[in-house]
């Protein structure tokens, strides 16, 4: 029972204590402290046993408390509050209650309303401020614990930096030492990017090297497209005979809508892709448009979810202008809509696999900034993802921790400007989702789908492009799949290539490691 409601209840008591009979009351004063004793609250009217008395005599007689005095009662409880503070929520409650509990005609008689909507809105905001000033002073904390930033620190610059992020913009602004957490976070990055850089660099060089020495790219999801990706956005040279085997399969796999192949329409993507990467004309590869075999939504969608998001990375690739009843719009859309309840995608079933979800976070990275829908599913997949994430800073798919899935997540993060060395959302026990796909670098170039395994052509050709999409993350150059950076050749500039008629030797030099026929099955679906 709050002070207020002591002293009515002292006061009604007194009432009843009188030294002539209740009954000599005048009636209007006993209707009012009746009034009183209603609006009290249920704890407060345990104090007043008088209360049943009224009660019941006027249940007998059929009496009811004048509109005026119910009304100059709920009146009393919001004049009663007083000076709003902290302190002031009961007093605010009780009157709220009252008023509530009031009939429509009673509460047109209440003239002080409106001081009880002030005092709610002020109540509410000197609640939010109490609670802004809990979480700023409590940030402000733990910056001032980091301490000398060194890599054994790492993980309370990481706290603090979690810890600021959680805030609102206008917490935020509140952090008095912000600044000195940046510095921290920029410190930090320098240093893990350091060490990152020691243990990358001969991956990314010798895998680079080691690519470059098997003969002309194919035609093909592996040893060929992601290949030749890889290759040109790491700034390698593409061996010149590729173009000529594009051209080749082009006329002879493109029916009349430009479509590679009956049912993937990721085949058209890739090949897209590719040829972007080393600035050759997709619309016009031997006569044929590739762009063209994009022009469908059904025939788009007849692969599941891959296809509207590698339908979408390509047009984006280089602004290319959509065709037919295909719309960025619509592509966006469709992935939305594929969305799990927790936050990730997946070709089948409900929960996410990181595989999926990074991939669409790569699909939807050009609208991050401008989307604010796509923002909202973009932040709740990269919640997902950081809940997968391994306390070795790895990721596992379809059953088996792999460097696919290391990789797709490496380039999702890229593609938002996400550094992989530095956000705390995925900075796990100190390490990071590049710690881990260094992990399964082979010596000499190259990497394992998993660690027990030896290399693998499509781990290999995943885990070089993600290094890519890495490096030009790191020197500020485009993403890896934003290829507005490349000149693409046009006016009949797309003539076969000469002198280089090299093979591919991925299948004698990178067998595939085959765990089971159904998992091998998934990885080729699902890897475009």
């Amino acid at each position: 029972m709050v002070e207020f409601e002591k002293r009515i209840v002292a006061e009604i008591r007194k009432f009843y204590e009188g030294d002539k009979p209740i009954e000599e009351a005048p009636l209007e004063e006993q209707f009012e402290k009746f009034a009183e004793l209603l609006m009290l609250s249920e704890e407060a009217k345990t104090e007043c046993p008088e209360l049943f008395y009224w009660q019941g005599m006027c249940e007998e007689f059929g009496i009811g408390v004048p509109p005026e005095l119910a009304a100059d009662a709920a009146e009393k409880l919001i004049d009663a509050i007083g000076t709003v503070t902290l302190d002031s929520e009961e007093a605010i409650k009780a009157a709220r209650g009252a008023y509530d509990a009031l009939t429509d005609a009673q509460k047109e008689l209440v003239g002080n309303y409106q001081t009880l909507l002030d005092a709610e809105a002020k109540l509410a905001q000197l609640k939010k401020e109490a609670a802004d000033k809990a979480a700023v002073d409590d940030v402000i904390a733990k910056i001032d614990a980091i301490g000398e930033v060194t890599l054994e620190r790492g993980e309370a610059v990481l706290t603090a930096q979690a810890a600021f992020n959680a805030l609102t913009p206008e917490q935020q602004a509140q952090v008095s030492n912000a600044d000195k957490l940046q510095s921290a976070v920029t410190k930090l990055a320098a240093l893990r990017k350091a060490v990152l850089t020691e243990k990358l660099d001969e991956p990314y060089k010798t895998t680079g090297d080691f690519m470059s020495k098997l003969g002309t790219p194919t035609v093909n999801s592996v040893g060929g497209e992601w290949m030749v990706i890889g290759l040109a956005r790491s700034g390698r040279p593409v061996p010149a005979g590729y173009y000529d085997n594009v051209v080749e399969y082009v006329k002879a796999k493109a029916d009349a809508n430009e479509r590679l192949h009956r049912a993937k329409v990721t085949d058209n993507a890739r090949v897209i892709l590719a040829l972007t990467a080393i600035g050759k004309d997709v619309t016009n590869v031997g006569g044929h448009n590739l762009l063209k075999g994009l022009d469908n939504m059904a025939y788009v969608q007849t692969q599941g979810i891959n296809g509207p998001i590698f339908t979408l990375i390509a047009l984006d690739s280089h602004n290319y202008p959509t065709m037919g009843d295909v719309t960025r719009e619509k592509l966006i859309q469709v992935i939305l809509d594929a969305q799990l309840t927790d936050g990730g995608w997946a070709l089948s079933g409900t929960k996410a696999d990181p595989d999926m979800t990074a991939m669409a976070i790569q699909a939807l990275a050009p609208y991050y900034k401008t989307n604010e829908t796509v923002k909202a599913a973009v932040d709740k997949a990269l919640e997902a993802l950081s809940a997968l994430q391994r306390n070795d800073g790895g990721f596992g798919s379809w059953g088996t921790v792999n460097s696919e899935s290391c990789a797709q997540v490496i380039v999702a993060l890229t593609a938002l400007g996400i550094d992989p060395t530095a956000d705390s959302r995925f900075v796990k026990n100190g390490h990071t989702v590049l710690d881990a796909l260094a992990g399964f670098y082979v010596t000499g170039g190259g990497f394992k789908h998993v660690a027990d395994k030896g290399r693998d052509g499509m781990a290999t050709e995943q885990g070089y492009y993600a290094l890519a999409a890495y490096y030009r993350f790191a020197n500020a150059q485009t993403r890896l799949y934003d290829m507005t950076d490349v000149t693409i050749q046009t006016g009949g500039s797309n003539t076969p290539a000469t002198g280089d008629t090299g093979v591919l030797v991925w299948v004698i030099a990178l067998p595939v490691t085959i765990l089971a026929a159904a998992f091998v099955l998934k990885r080729k679906e699902r890897e475009a």
